[in-house]
């Protein structure tokens, strides 16, 4: 791989889930319009998020997750505020001895689980899981819904109007 590619985008391609001449298309466009490379990516259908979040675990060796509000346990709620999880848009998913995982949507959100490590005296152990199936867990924990969404849409470099 030369020059800007990233490990994850070098992944999808070694795995023929993305094509080459696709990336750097993608990669050129994103550029003429600010935009990130993976919405990029997401938006043009060039990959879908799922299969970015798939090689971002892989290579980040990170756990993948599925999240659904009604299979988790209802104590998690109550392990950190609702409002730093809706601010950071991240939510517990299991809780063992000292160590909860939480899941994230970025692999670099970095703050949120300091931010979260700080809160508790628990370790936090990131794991991957889509945006939307965060969002749905912290709505079903009773988030207010706008925030919830200005969360998300700051994470991901959009815009949120108020």
């Amino acid at each position: 791989m030369k020059g800007r590619m990233d490990p994850v985008h070098g992944y999808l391609i070694d795995k023929g889930i993305l094509k080459k001449e696709s990336y750097d298309h993608a990669l050129q466009e994103a550029e003429k319009s600010s935009a990130e490379i993976n919405s990029y990516l997401i938006d043009k259908e060039f990959i879908r998020r799922e299969d970015l979040l798939n090689a971002m675990a892989a290579v980040l060796k990170m756990r993948r997750v599925e999240v659904q509000a009604d299979q988790l346990d209802p104590r998690l709620k109550t392990i950190f505020p609702l409002k730093l999880l809706t601010k950071q848009n991240v939510v517990p998913v299991a809780i063992n001895d000292r160590t909860v995982d939480v899941a994230i949507s970025e692999p670099m959100q970095l703050m949120a689980i300091d931010d979260l490590r700080l809160a508790t005296d628990l370790d936090v152990q990131p794991v991957l899981a889509k945006p939307d199936e965060i969002e749905k867990v912290l709505i079903a924990f009773g988030a207010d819904v706008g925030a919830v969404r200005k969360a998300l849409a700051e994470l991901q470099g959009i815009s949120y109007g108020e």
